[in-house]
Parts: structure tokens; sequence; C-alpha cells
């Protein structure tokens, strides 16, 4: 009697976000299609108001997105880490080469609290007016600090929203009981990152 091994493998797709994020990139009946319904279930992602992009790390999907967010009409990019991000780098040199005012959010020494004050001058602050009404730019927002395991409060992505910033959820962080816990009924970013090596 022969052993029947199953296992699949996934293809290399080049496609560009803004055609994917409108249109799909799993056909009904493959393999993409039903582990990107899976994953949004297990998630609790609702699917007519998030697409799905598998990359091959959390690195080129900070580099795709980067790529393909209007940063020369968004122009701004707001970062909030404690500590040093390759993705988040390649998405600074990304927005800095298409012209975006880089920023940071500040942090208090020695507990490495976010400076409040700070962070919600620069998500109000003004931008000046065009004729059409437009992002500030994009929030990037990380659910919890590698470095100290620090959770951030989701008020934040409300803040950002309320004061015309898209946000960008990194939730690469959770482990896996943690995953369906992101409480994207109450919160919904316009972009969410993350990672199922832990999963």
């Amino acid at each position: 009697m022969e052993h029947a091994s199953s296992s699949f493998g996934l293809a290399y797709i080049s496609a560009n976000l803004p055609t994917q994020a409108l249109y799909g990139c799993a056909d009904d009946g493959s393999i993409e299609f039903y582990m990107q319904k899976r994953i949004m279930r297990y998630m609790n992602v609702n699917e007519a108001e998030y697409s799905m992009v598998f990359t091959s790390s959390g690195g080129s999907a900070y580099k795709l997105l980067a790529e393909s967010y209007p940063f020369r009409t968004n122009n701004r990019l707001l970062t909030l880490y404690d500590y040093e991000s390759e993705a988040v780098n390649w998405m600074v040199e990304t927005a800095r080469d298409k012209g975006a005012k880089i920023m940071t959010a500040s942090f208090k020494w020695p507990s490495l609290r976010v400076a409040a004050s700070d962070l919600k001058y620069k998500l109000q602050e003004k931008k000046k007016k065009k004729k059409e009404q437009q992002a500030k730019g994009l929030f990037v927002f990380p659910v919890q600090s590698r470095f100290t395991g620090a959770k951030y409060s989701y008020q934040w992505m409300s803040q950002a929203q309320a004061n015309e910033w898209h946000v960008l959820l990194d939730a690469s962080a959770l482990g896996p009981k943690d995953m369906d816990s992101l409480g994207l009924s109450l919160f919904q970013p316009e972009f969410i990152v993350t990672s199922f090596y832990k999963v």
C-alpha cells in the first residue's frame, strides 16, 4: 500500500496592491481563495470590508504598501515604534522618495511610554487645504511594542482617523491566541499587516 502525501504550493503572482485590493487576487476554488476565507474567519475580519494580499514576509508587505500608497498627495508618514524595524525603514525610505514628511512618535524615558501630548499634536497637525479633501497620510500603529511588550491603546487609531489619517495596524507581534481578539468590529484600520509565523 502506498501512502499518498498531501502537499500544496503557492505560486508567485505579480500584481499591484490597488488592483488586488479592488478586485481581489484569488479565484473561487483556488487554494489561495480557501486560505483567505479561513484566515479572515479566524481573525473575525469582514470579507466585504477588507481584501487580503499574501506576501512572502512582513517586510515585503510594508514595501508593497509603501510603493502603492499615494504619498505624493497624502504626504505624511507617522510611525509609532520604540525599536528599529527594517520593514518600517523600507516604508520610510519609499515615502521619503515620494516627497512625504516623515514623523515618529516620541517616548518617555525610562518607561518608554508614548509621549501622549506629542503624538496627539502630530496627529492633529493641520495640513494645507487642497481642492479635493485628502487624508493627511499614513499612521503606522503597532498593536504592541516588541521591545517592552506594552500594548498600545486602540484609541490612537480612532484619534488618527478622526484627524483624517489612514491607519496601518501592525498586528505581527500578536500570538495565535490574540489574533481573534483584534477588536476589528470596533476599530477599522484601512490596512492590517500580520504574520502567521507563530500560528
